[in-house]
């Protein structure tokens, strides 16, 4: 059976700004106006170069000029307004603000506008981030026939996604709107079908280097489900009133925020993380290996692609009470099995001469603290260099070596001989 028509498409703009997520209250794809516009009323005060302050209401057009810095009113409006500010806040009043936040946004909404921001908004933008799928079929050996052409390139890109109502197809093929009740009592899952723009073209290369391309379009190509929130902006039951949810089987005191998934109810249960793109610095409780440990968590802003996580440990004191000796620091970066001194990562980023590693970890050449804390590990890095015999005009070069041939996988199919070998690692690994 086909499937459903789609509807009006996601609210993402190809090549543009992605629009914000609708107001749990607004129409789907519209925005609510600001709460304040330029003419309703407004307070400002301003002193005059007198001493005196003026109250403006703006809209209005109204000004009145007060002595002393008092609008109007007399002695006993003050005394009452100061007798307002000093009363205390009660438990009572502190409730009762509570109740008021949760009688308008609920107990679900984060889940709610979570949903709706991932709709709207992130799909699209994994779709534009995804990279063309290409296919390069092996040619066939074919003794006496000759292809027609050298080379065959196939390649498929997807463009705008569109996203239907929930829809269930009966056994005879016909389509009917999909809602919560029916999905559990018949065990079926909540989804919505998921469409996508789908651009696809052949690069056909002839023995004499001449490139033939053919291009095809297919619009709004079923690709699959996506399960619908409850009570989301994409849910049958959004913005329902209570007589109409009772009506369909549905309880009016139900907020939603979960799924269903083959005619059980699923939730998804936040938790919390450290944030992106900030350095965080523990010291480890001793006896311990290490003494302090570094992570930042790298990820690439505007994008969702996962964090890339860095670690940059500095070990335990090996020497007396005060000194420094032996505490060295060592970096462990994806894909590699194990430590990494620090000074050789900055060589393998090409930073070889010792006075710039110092210019990148401490600005300030005075601080003796910081520079004997790092004398261990520049220590380290010439040690290293002398028990595998390379010479100081070819460290870079070097230190990527050293540092891939400890990796887990293979990172980058280049030489590493050549000068692109750090910014191919450094894409990979940082």
């Amino acid at each position: 059976a086909s499937a459903p028509p789609p509807i009006s498409p996601l609210p993402l703009a190809r090549g543009g700004e992605p629009t914000h997520p609708p107001h749990p209250r607004a129409p789907l794809g519209l925005r609510l106006a600001p709460a304040m516009e330029d003419d309703e009323y407004e307070e400002g005060m301003e002193m005059d170069m007198g001493g005196h302050q003026h109250l403006q209401h703006r809209g209005y057009g109204a000004e009145e000029e007060v002595e002393g810095g008092y609008a109007g009113g007399g002695d006993g409006e003050d005394e009452e307004e100061e007798a307002r500010d000093e009363e205390e806040i009660t438990q009572e009043d502190a409730w009762a603000v509570i109740s008021a936040y949760f009688e308008e946004k609920g107990l679900v909404r984060q889940q709610l506008d979570s949903f709706d921001e991932f709709i709207q908004n992130t799909m699209q933008e994994i779709v534009d981030e995804s990279a063309d799928i290409e296919i390069r079929p092996e040619s066939q050996h074919n003794p006496g026939r000759q292809a027609e052409f050298a080379e065959t390139l196939h390649k498929i890109s997807f463009g705008q996604i569109y996203l239907s109502k929930p829809m269930m197809t009966e056994a005879d093929g016909e389509t009917a709107t999909l809602f919560p009740k029916s999905a559990r009592l018949r065990n079926l899952t909540y989804s919505a079908p998921l469409y996508v723009d789908v651009s696809y073209r052949v690069v056909k290369k002839g023995h004499d280097c001449e490139e033939v391309t053919e291009t095809a379009e297919y619009p709004k190509v079923f690709i699959g489900k996506v399960p619908i929130m409850l009570r989301s902006s994409y849910c049958t039951l959004f913005q329902q009133s209570e007589k109409d949810l009772t009506e369909l089987g549905e309880c009016p005191y139900d907020q939603g925020g979960y799924f269903v998934i083959n005619g059980s109810e699923k939730v998804l249960i936040a938790q919390e993380k450290m944030s992106t793109n900030h350095v965080y610095v523990f010291k480890k409780r001793q006896p311990n290996k290490f003494a302090y440990v570094g992570e930042v968590r790298s990820m690439a802003e505007n994008q969702n692609r996962p964090a890339s996580s860095m670690f940059v440990r500095m070990l335990s004191r090996a020497g007396a009470k005060g000194g420094s000796s032996g505490q060295y620091i060592r970096a462990t970066l994806p894909y590699i099995r194990a430590d990494i001194p620090i000074i050789i990562v900055f060589r393998a980023l090409g930073f070889v001469a010792d006075k710039d590693i110092l210019e990148h970890i401490c600005y300030d050449f005075s601080d003796t603290q910081m520079m004997e804390l790092l004398r261990p590990s520049l220590e380290e890095a010439f040690v290293i260099q002398n028990q595998q015999g390379c010479s100081g005009l070819h460290w870079k070069a070097w230190c990527y070596s050293w540092c891939n041939s400890r990796k887990k996988n293979k990172v980058c199919e280049r030489d590493t001989s050549k000068g692109n070998a750090a910014p191919c690692w450094c894409r990979r690994i940082l």
